[in-house]
């Protein structure tokens, strides 16, 4: 082939190029060119060594300029084009305004009993050696020099997971501010640590923490306090009796229907069939009742005197030579309901 054909080549290319930009309605820059995206929009793609700017404030990309030196580093394209500094070994990226994007690499700087490192988005994270933390010369500023971790009576400083310190006390010390304290004694209770270390009151059976003090619960007869998690004293009555007005009164009889507890304890009225409550009582419905279908299905029925598991009452279990059934008596439950008694398996 003759140069003049090689120079023929380039102009048709050179055209095809240009008339491509004229049927998008626009002028392919020098060192780039337009080409549509996925979606038929125009994006400029420029050639190595130049990166797309705008020649208007926040406007889409519509010249290709240089890519910038950079003395210790370099700048990289990202998937969308964006410039993106990576400086070499032992520099870092800094802004030459404030809170502006890092255009420059800066030596990292040394720190005694520390070093900087690099975290995953390029940033400094300073790591202080064993028996140092990180500190700052400035009110409310990052941590820039590595101090020595203070010592502490009955206890020891250690690191979190974000390099902060935290104060630990030895068993029967508390934190108390910066340092570790004896608990005060208490009468009906003791303390324990809370997740900070710190000391928490925790009062006996029938003792309740009033403002650092355990006192005795009221007693009531047939019910007595508890308190709930929030820390408010509550009044729990035994079975067939509610709490009403700070005492435990008896649930009322009803006629044609009875009186249980909800889970709240308050007294709510069963009717039998037949019968609707209507206030405090059981009114006739009017609807005849009949007993519903009985469906039968196949069971194989165990012997009376064996539990739901198949163990009988009076076998030895020949590992813990313990009868594998004992007999439960039947009880009330706290709202009002009967179970009767039964065997169940030996635990």
């Amino acid at each position: 082939m003759t140069p003049w054909r090689f120079v023929t080549v380039a102009a048709l290319a050179a055209v095809v190029w240009l008339q491509a930009g004229a049927a998008f309605g626009v002028v392919n820059p020098p060192h780039g060119h337009y080409i549509k995206d996925i979606i038929g929009q125009l994006e400029l793609v420029c050639d190595p060594g130049y990166y797309g700017t705008s020649t208007i404030a926040y406007g889409a990309a519509n010249r290709c300029s240089p890519i910038p030196a950079v003395a210790h580093g370099h700048y990289i394209k990202d998937i969308i084009g964006q410039l993106e500094l990576v400086c070499d070994n032992g520099y870092s990226g800094t802004s030459t305004i404030a809170y502006g994007a890092a255009n420059r690499c800066s030596p990292i700087p040394a720190v005694a009993h520390g070093r900087y490192i690099k975290d995953i988005i390029g940033q400094l994270q300073l790591v202080c050696a064993s028996g140092y933390y990180g500190t700052s010369s400035s009110t409310y500023g990052l941590a820039n020099r590595c101090s020595t971790v203070p010592s502490v009576p009955h206890g020891q400083y250690q690191k979190d997971i974000i390099g902060q310190l935290e104060l630990v006390c030895d068993p029967g010390w508390f934190v108390s501010g910066a340092a570790c304290s004896r608990p005060p004694a208490a009468r009906h209770g003791h303390f324990q640590k809370d997740i900070f270390g710190e000391a928490v009151l925790v009062c006996d059976a029938g003792f309740e923490n009033a403002y650092g003090v355990c006192r005795k619960l009221l007693q009531v007869p047939n019910g007595y306090y508890v308190r709930n998690i929030v820390g408010q004293s509550v009044l729990v009555c035994t079975p067939h009796f509610y709490a009403r007005s700070g005492a435990c009164t008896s649930l009322p009889p009803a006629v044609h229907g009875r009186y249980t507890k909800n889970a709240m304890g308050a007294p709510v009225i069963t009717c039998v069939p037949g019968f609707s409550p209507r206030g405090a009582s059981c009114v006739h419905t009017g609807i005849s009742w009949s007993l519903p279908p009985v469906v039968s299905y196949q069971t194989t029925p165990l012997p009376p005197s064996c539990s739901e598991t198949g163990s009988c009452y009076g076998d030895i279990s020949s590992i813990t030579g313990l009868p594998r059934t004992v007999f439960v008596h039947g009880y009330y439950r706290s709202n009002g309901t009967y179970v009767g008694s039964y065997y169940r398996s030996h635990r």
